[in-house]
């Protein structure tokens, strides 16, 4: 018998495996929050009907992936408007 992978909601810790993504409740609640396996990585539900799965979005995990450093102008322009409505308050 071939073991169910569990996965997480990073939000609410509900756990979650492959049996459940046709379940209509169940999808709305996977959709509603990021998840990942066992190693971290985030992934999704893919409705295949021949073959319900979680599909990795990324290679990396979570706490590699995210961090001080980031490549994307926006975030700079973001964080220096956040922190200039916050000390306005």
């Amino acid at each position: 018998m071939k073991e169910t992978k569990v996965i997480t909601g990073g939000i609410t810790r509900n756990e979650y495996n492959k049996d459940q993504i046709f379940d209509p409740m169940s999808y709305v609640r996977m959709k509603r929050e990021p998840l990942y396996n066992n190693k971290r990585e985030i992934v999704i539900p893919v409705r295949n009907r021949k073959s319900p799965q979680f599909r990795r979005v990324l290679g990396t995990r979570y706490r590699k992936r995210i961090g001080v450093s980031q490549a994307d102008p926006t975030h700079g322009k973001v964080v220096a408007w956040l922190k200039r409505k916050l000390q306005a308050t």
